[in-house]
């Protein structure tokens, strides 16, 4: 296999980190030997690399006899990276517990990467300012007390939890729409969002954040945060919230009433004088149903099952499989729009490449075959339930133009669902109560 000169350069010195010979080193990227998926060749170059996976595959070619944890470990300072400018993919984890600390890390070699996790390394900081096309970034799990991500512009999703920062500077990230900052030193005060911002999802658990204004974050449909001490917490705003708790805080007045279909809420170790919701969500959330004695009629209980189903669908964890989503559309209750919320957030077009199965790499063929199936049943009008409104343009990440390729996504696929409107709930209604 002909690999360019800066991927050499790379096996060259991955030998000596490994104390292999350079012909061993070749074999474990040989085509044909990558059943740990842990790398990636595209036009002679390696442009993805799984480092912990690279690890495992060089045990399994020596066949050693130690016990495979205390081998499949490389850590920051035993391997090289810095030929490899044409990465785009790096997945370079240590583990919990790892002893070998590395003081700071730079990725300033890699303009292209557009996905990096780097974790269990016990860093104490990173620089990433020169991956302009940077995507995702997973750095929880070090000793990181400052974090400048301003210059990634591109940036969707930032892990930062479990480290003990005590700044990050997010100002101008306006396409983030995922923040985990759980476990942090983060305030008010050294953590400074975008004016526009596009958050989505942001967890704010055990920080030293104590007040918080959700009217700023539009977009929010997931919140977890603690620790809050303030009068007023208004979500007047955040019509597509779905998930909010607030733990362990102290609040004089919550308002939710405006955010519709928010349906999963939690407010362990909190405290607030007075919380206001709507009629679905006097129904619908244990907490508060138990407060008002409310009871959902067999008509609500549907809606609200069709709407428990949306909500699950929309947090699913993607790398846990295809399992949950396929029973969610097998439901009777299955709404249009979660099909179509899946079927986007599955990224169709990245398999419009492929005309038919048989092109398909042997692990995205489940992927393949689901989302065709899914888009005949959406095409057939499969699913009769048509109470929720969803966008295709606004699930982030993924795109609905598929130009230059060999099929095209079906038009009617790409436009605005509008649900039909519930007369099972008065939204308008509000029941105030003691929290």
């Amino acid at each position: 296999m002909d690999l360019n000169s800066n991927s050499i350069a790379f096996l060259n010195k991955l030998s000596n980190s490994l104390q292999l010979d350079i012909q061993k080193v070749h074999e474990l990227f040989k085509d044909g030997t990558n059943v740990d998926c842990f790398f990636k060749i595209e036009e002679n170059k390696i442009v993805e690399l799984n480092v912990r996976g690279l690890a495992h595959a060089k045990s399994k070619l020596l066949k050693e006899s130690e016990i495979i944890e205390n081998v499949t470990i490389l850590d920051a300072n035993q391997i090289d990276l810095s030929d490899l400018m044409d990465l785009e993919n790096l997945d370079f984890s240590s583990r919990a517990g790892n002893d070998c600390g590395i003081e700071s890390y730079s990725f300033k070699y890699y303009p292209k990467m557009k996905y990096l996790i780097f974790r269990f390394h016990k860093t104490k900081s990173i620089y990433t300012s020169s991956c302009k096309e940077l995507k995702y970034l997973d750095c929880s799990s070090n000793i990181l007390e400052k974090l400048d991500a301003s210059q990634n512009l591109q940036l969707e999703h930032l892990n930062c939890q479990l480290n003990p920062l005590t700044y990050l500077n997010i100002s101008a990230n306006e396409n983030l729409i995922y923040l985990l900052a759980n476990s942090t030193q983060l305030t008010n005060e050294n953590l400074e969002f975008p004016l526009n911002n596009c958050l989505s999802t942001l967890h704010l658990r055990n920080t030293k954040f104590n007040k918080f204004d959700s009217l700023k974050f539009p977009k929010l449909t997931i919140l977890t945060i603690s620790g809050l001490n303030q009068d007023v917490f208004d979500t007047s705003l955040n019509k597509d919230l779905l998930k909010l708790h607030i733990t362990d805080s102290s609040i004089k007045r919550v308002n939710i009433k405006e955010s519709k279909f928010l349906s999963d809420f939690e407010c362990q170790g909190s405290n607030f004088e007075e919380i206001s919701c709507n009629e679905f969500q006097a129904c619908s959330i244990p907490v508060l149903s138990k407060i008002f004695g409310l009871k959902p009629t067999p008509e609500q209980s549907t809606v609200i099952e069709t709407l428990k189903l949306h909500k699950q669908a929309a947090m699913h964890n993607w790398d846990e499989g295809l399992s949950k989503l396929k029973l969610i559309l097998k439901t009777k209750n299955c709404d249009l729009a979660t099909a179509a919320m899946i079927y986007w957030m599955a990224n169709p077009s990245y398999y419009l490449k492929y005309s038919k199965v048989s092109e398909v790499q042997e692990h995205e063929k489940e992927d393949y075959r689901f989302i065709n199936k899914l888009e005949k049943q959406l095409l057939n009008q499969e699913f009769e339930t048509n109470i929720i409104d969803f966008d295709p343009e606004k699930i982030m990440g993924v795109s609905i133009n598929d130009n230059n390729f060999v099929r095209e996504i079906p038009s009617n696929l790409k436009f605005k669902i509008t649900g039909k409107i519930i007369n099972e709930f008065d939204y308008n209604k509000q029941y105030t109560g003691k929290l």
